[in-house]
């Protein structure tokens, strides 16, 4: 049987003409500027805008906050594992703090003074265990029981112990690695240390957002999304690396009681070490901003080992030139170690993930002895003969011999190194995000980017979805193509019937 021909009428092709384009804006819709109103809300979501509409606030902005404090809600706590407990365990095993170390004798030095090679040993070794966990590990360690090693006496005793494990694990990878310092005080004579040479593919990668050059490009971190940065090269009020000033301040005093924390107002002692290190923490911004994620960003690490630098220079000081001070035992006063009397800062205190030691081993020359020793900081004519320093001898009048200054990341000539160990980041993959406060402040980055950061990383992962409405526009590209091709055969079935 033959069958007739198929006629279209002019009506038909003005209904497919109509028709077609609908369905291929389906397909091709930006599902990426979704307004809040298309987006499912759970009860907690949807009754905190309603209470906001009886308050005299901006409803876009209140809707924006209600999502973040549900999704902010929801992330945990990274908690120790299993895994971690026994790398630890390790350490005790091995009597790590009371013989000499495995890996043997190493010495550190500033950063810029590595030799390219040096270099990118270090940051292979770096990149090695951050792969297979290990950095993750110590990360975990440092954010749990905060106050046992913080605010407190014991601050600066538990990180020298906690460095040392931690270059330990470094040379496991790669012998002969040691933790170099970053000495800022020659980034603060920049008219903006922002502009630093550290802050460059040669070194620590970018400073704003997340890391996306150098090599730690596309780390994540403590909050299991990408490592951020938010450093502060300017704005009102904004945290201060530690200069020379602050430096040879310190040397003037001969206690450990005149540059720690006690029981006293906090920021009542501007000669306070842990003080002046957490100036550092905020200027650096993002992550490193944040006490209990700190460490997973490789900046910590440098930073650090800085402040012991500094530490160790006092106890050299305090050796010879202070009459009747031990070193081993000088501490302070009992009844005057921590901030609200928080425990663990006693001499007598097991040390946190290293409870075999006490706190007091912290302050034995055995690390300076048997483990490492540093390098001093450079110094002009030469600046340790370094190609990243110059020295400088009219920034700074009061030190008519000149000091050193780093040069500025325009300095920085790709490539520097070859990592065998790499990362690969996607950009696509990945949602911008915008930070909101002062840069770099440490203080409204906790309810502002790192929340953002948090629902950024919930949309990414798909928690939220588009609910089926008159509104609606699909997320998938698979979806909407299946919906275009329903579609587009739906109307040529009608057409031909």
């Amino acid at each position: 049987m033959r069958r007739d021909t198929v006629t279209f009428t002019t009506m038909d092709i003005l209904l497919l003409l109509a028709i077609l384009p609908l369905a291929l804006a389906c397909v091709f819709a930006d599902e990426t500027n979704l307004p809040l109103d298309n987006i499912y809300k759970t009860p907690e979501v949807a009754n905190c805008e309603r209470r906001a509409k009886d308050a005299p606030v901006d409803q876009d902005l209140a809707s924006e906050a209600c999502l973040r404090v549900f999704l902010d809600s929801r992330v945990k706590p990274n908690l120790l594992t299993e895994s971690d407990l026994l790398l630890f365990e390790e350490f005790a095993n091995n009597r790590f703090g009371i013989k000499a170390p495995r890996s043997g004798f190493r010495m550190r030095k500033e950063v810029r003074l590595l030799t390219k090679d040096e270099r990118q040993k270090f940051f292979n070794a770096l990149l090695k265990i951050y792969k297979n966990g290990d950095m993750a590990r110590f990360g975990r360690m440092h954010g749990q029981q905060l106050l046992r090693k913080h605010k407190g006496a014991g601050f600066l005793g538990w990180h020298r112990i906690f460095l040392a494990a931690f270059e330990e694990k470094l040379r496991e990878v790669e012998p002969g690695v040691s933790l170099p310092y970053w000495d800022y005080t020659m980034d603060s004579y920049l008219p903006r240390p922002a502009d630093s040479l550290v802050w460059s593919p040669c070194f620590f990668g970018n400073g704003v957002g997340k890391i996306t050059e150098g090599p730690f490009a596309g780390m994540f971190g403590g909050f299991n999304v990408d490592i951020v940065r938010d450093y502060a090269p300017g704005g009102k009020c904004p945290p201060e690396l530690i200069s020379k000033n602050d430096f040879d301040r310190l040397m003037k005093f001969c206690y450990f009681k005149n540059i720690t924390t006690g029981s006293g107002p906090y920021y009542g002692n501007p000669n306070n070490l842990e003080l002046l290190h957490d100036n550092v923490h905020d200027w650096v911004g993002g992550d490193m901003s944040q006490i209990a994620f700190s460490s997973f960003d490789p900046v910590f690490w440098m930073h650090h080992t800085y402040i012991d630098y500094v530490w160790e220079r006092f106890r050299r000081h305090q050796k010879k030139n202070c009459k009747h001070v031990d070193v081993e035992s000088d501490y302070r006063p009992e009844r005057d170690l921590s901030q609200n009397n928080a425990p663990g800062h006693s001499l007598t205190s097991p040390m946190h993930g290293f409870e075999y030691l006490q706190v007091r081993q912290g302050l034995s020359n055995i690390w300076t002895s048997l483990y490492y020793d540093y390098e001093d900081h450079p110094v002009c004519p030469d600046c340790g003969n370094s190609e990243n320093l110059y020295c400088d001898k009219t920034v700074d009048p009061t030190r008519p011999k000149g000091v050193c200054v780093t040069k500025t990341h325009f300095f920085c000539v790709q490539p520097s190194v070859q990592l065998s160990e790499t990362l690969v980041w996607n950009p696509k993959k990945e949602l911008d995000m915008q930070h909101q406060g002062l840069p770099g402040d440490g203080q409204t980055g906790h309810v502002g980017h790192n929340k953002s950061r948090i629902l950024a990383s919930e949309l990414n992962i798909g928690y939220l979805t588009v609910p089926n409405s008159s509104k609606t526009i699909f997320q998938s590209f698979d979806s909407r193509l299946l919906v275009f091709c329903i579609v587009t055969c739906s109307v040529f079935i009608i057409l031909l019937n």
